[in-house]
């Protein structure tokens, strides 16, 4: 055995084979190890729960949430099937709505639920690592998993995400036992979990061509009962909803129609950044609006009524054509994508993690974060693993794959989550071989791959929105949302505050003589007079600058 190899990273058992499924059983120290870190993550989870419970939000769910939450609610009164193409991914409602026709509309106690659940994921990546990686760096990616900051606030919060990193641990274990073992039943699984993973983020579809494809060209005759098991756990996965569809609007669509218009929404004219920036013709950027809004733009285009499959395939042609007009203008917005998503800055949402830091003191604790953990080891153990690069294909292939199926649409930091099991993984790798190399006085491989690691560091914490054009970098809806959220049960009280610190987070909203307005309104209704007439003041002086009309004229 050559020295400085990954199998040779010292643990109990040493790296398993690939070709070896059956690993030795955990002694006892080590499972109570395993159960104590399991312990912690739910434990985190569940006090993230209770200490957003008398927080906004919790029960006024707002954005994607509330169509989630809406749309639960009417599967549990019987409403099941429903109208219309699926636009939104549909897992999550129909968990909700399972979920609210035993228990009712609780949703304190479907989070509670999600905080298992997303627990369960890192045990998935405990033992897709120990497989792969040995029984060292299986417990570092447990911990990493169970610390991780932005899955211990997201397996809380009213959202599809936390299924989807949740079904990627899992997709990953599963992907790693069936190249080891060869056997169909658990590529049927994977395909299982993988095209449930695929009614969570539409985009992940691809990791199911990109595992056929990789299949056949290591397997190549052999992969046949492989490939065809992966797509039939898929289909039994999918085609519910593609059947689903069609029952009810006679329109042969997959999953959603969602694909053209989220195409086009990161790459049209209008778009320069690379971020989620919403076509003219859309009224806001809420899900309500976004659908129906790219299905009157292209009727009025075409001058005829579009089904939901004719609608996605309008704009993703549209998209195509402006691609193919603009090639230098899409390698740059996705440069900028790419940067984006591996930027130590967590892009807000539905929810601002910066604003939920605020609001629950669980989150202010020294987790492990994209900017300081995981973007940075994760990019030092892909550099490491392609010592291996053939043991682990696999994990390169499932982490690339759903790199590439966002880098061409648009990031929040809810959409990198799916990519954070695999990268948990390689910062475990880089932990661990870092640690050997530091343990066996290697110290000038040890002080070169440490190196690395400041430079990646640097790379991730970069602020790179002061040098490109990449959008903003902060939380100004979230406190404008909190704030609208007040003021809908006239408590101006709460609302002054989070209007106040909208400009502060985007200084030039300073100049927004509608928000001058509603801090006016505010500080009158909480008797600050003299704060109201200077607000009411710069909001007419900005009307003025800008020529637009006082209120009620």
């Amino acid at each position: 055995m050559a020295p400085g190899r990954m199998s040779d990273i010292p643990t109990s058992e040493g790296a398993p084979r690939p070709d070896a499924p059956a690993l030795p059983p955990l002694r006892t120290g080590q499972r109570v190890a395993v159960c104590a870190l399991l312990a912690l993550a739910l434990a985190l989870r569940v006090v993230t729960v209770v200490t957003l419970e008398p927080k906004p939000m919790f029960y006024e769910p707002q954005v994607d949430a509330a169509v989630y939450d809406d749309w639960g609610r009417e599967i549990a009164s019987g409403n099941v099937l429903g109208h219309d193409v699926f636009y939104m991914d549909p897992l999550y409602a129909y968990f909700l709505g399972a979920y609210y026709a035993v228990r009712g509309h609780d949703l304190y106690g479907v989070r509670l639920v999600q905080v298992v659940l997303g627990t369960s994921g890192c045990l998935a990546l405990f033992l897709a690592a120990r497989r792969l990686l040995g029984i060292g760096a299986a417990f570092v990616a447990l911990v990493l998993s169970a610390t991780y900051q932005p899955l211990v606030f997201y397996d809380t919060a009213l959202t599809k995400d936390f299924l989807g990193a949740a079904l990627m641990s899992w997709a990953i274990f599963g992907v790693s036992v069936g190249v080891a073992s060869g056997g169909s039943g658990v590529w049927l699984g994977t395909g299982v979990l993988l095209g449930l993973l695929g009614l969570v983020r539409g985009n992940a579809l691809l990791l199911l061509a990109a595992l056929t494809v990789g299949l056949v060209v290591v397997e190549r005759r052999r992969a046949l009962p492989q490939c065809a098991a992966l797509a039939l756990g898929a289909a039994l996965a999918i085609l519910p909803a593609t059947v689903r569809n069609y029952w009810v609007a006679r329109d042969l669509v997959l999953t959603t129609a969602q694909l053209g218009p989220n195409m086009y929404t990161g790459n049209h004219p209008g778009n320069e950044t690379g971020r989620y920036e919403w076509p003219s013709f859309i009224k806001t950027p809420s899900p309500k609006d976004e659908g129906p809004g790219f299905r009157q733009e292209a009727e009025r285009r075409l001058g005829r009524p579009l089904k939901a499959s004719e609608v996605d395939a309008y704009w993703r042609r549209e998209t195509l054509a402006y691609v193919a007009e603009n090639p230098g203008t899409f390698l740059r917005t996705t440069g900028k994508r790419l940067a984006v998503l591996f930027n130590r800055f967590e892009i807000p949402d539905n929810y601002s993690l910066y604003v939920m830091e605020e609001l629950s003191w669980v989150l202010r604790l020294p987790l492990a974060t994209f900017g300081w953990v995981i973007g940075p080891l994760g990019l030092v153990g892909l550099l490491l693993g392609l010592r291996e690069v053939r043991r682990l294909a696999w994990l390169y292939l499932v982490f690339a794959t759903y790199v590439a199926s966002i880098a061409v649409f648009f990031v929040f930091d809810r959409y990198r989550l799916p990519m954070i099991p695999p990268l948990v993984l390689f910062s475990a790798l880089a932990i661990v071989e870092l640690w050997r190399r530091l343990r066996g006085r290697e110290l000038r491989a040890f002080a070169g791959w440490a190196l690395v690691l400041v430079l990646a560091l640097v790379l991730v914490r970069l602020p790179i929105e002061r040098f490109m054009n990449v959008g903003h970098f902060d939380s100004s809806a979230a406190h404008y949302n909190i704030a609208m959220m007040y003021l809908k049960h006239g408590r101006c009280d709460l609302a002054l505050p989070e209007l106040q610190r909208v400009p502060v987070e985007r200084p030039e909203l300073e100049n927004s003589y509608g928000l001058h307005e509603m801090i006016g309104q505010c500080q009158m209704q909480v008797g600050d007079r003299q704060g109201a007439l200077e607000s009411f003041a710069r909001a007419a002086e900005l009307r003025r600058e800008k020529g637009a009309r006082p209120p009620g004229s």
